[in-house]
């Protein structure tokens, strides 16, 4: 699935979204977009490749066979440091590893009995289940292929074999 950018970036717009809430950006627009009713709302993990395969977990949308992120589109903030950029104004490629995905309904029902700091549904579940350790293990698995890689990101490779 390919990330749609500027459908990403209107839903981030209508909804307002915050940097760092992904699931909850994710969240407000499947919830509070009608036509957004029929995308799934995705927790899994995302990989910044080809620089350094670094690797988080992340809330997303799929909608109409795309990828829909009102976070990662987000302009950034500050850079990060020297030669370093946010996401957005990288020109690369982020591989999404989608882990769980939840219905509208089925977000409508769990939203109500969590709270902020029991997000992301995953937390709530035995990660230990075989879906999400085989999800893991290939973003690992390609996380070091990427480091290895990447030859302009030793403190990336480095983070990776610290781990």
């Amino acid at each position: 699935m390919n990330l749609n950018k500027h459908l990403s970036q209107i839903i981030a717009d209508s909804i307002e979204a915050k940097r760092k809430q992904c699931y909850w950006n994710a969240i407000e627009a499947q919830q509070g977009i009608v036509p957004l009713r029929d995308a799934l709302y995705v927790e899994g993990f995302v990989v910044w490749a080809p620089q350094g395969g670094a690797w988080f977990e992340h809330g997303w949308l799929e909608y109409e066979g795309q990828i829909v992120d009102p976070t990662l589109i987000l302009p950034p903030k500050a850079k990060r440091g020297k030669g370093k950029t946010s996401p957005v104004t990288d020109e690369r490629s982020d591989i999404y590893f989608p882990a769980i995905r939840y219905t509208y309904e089925e977000v409508k029902r769990l939203v109500g009995t969590i709270g902020d700091e029991q997000m992301p549904f995953a937390s709530r579940v035995d990660r230990t289940t075989d879906r999400w350790q085989q999800v893991l293990q290939e973003v690992v698995a390609y996380s070091w292929q990427a480091a290895r890689e990447c030859r302009e990101c030793e403190d990336t490779a480095y983070f990776l074999s610290a781990s």
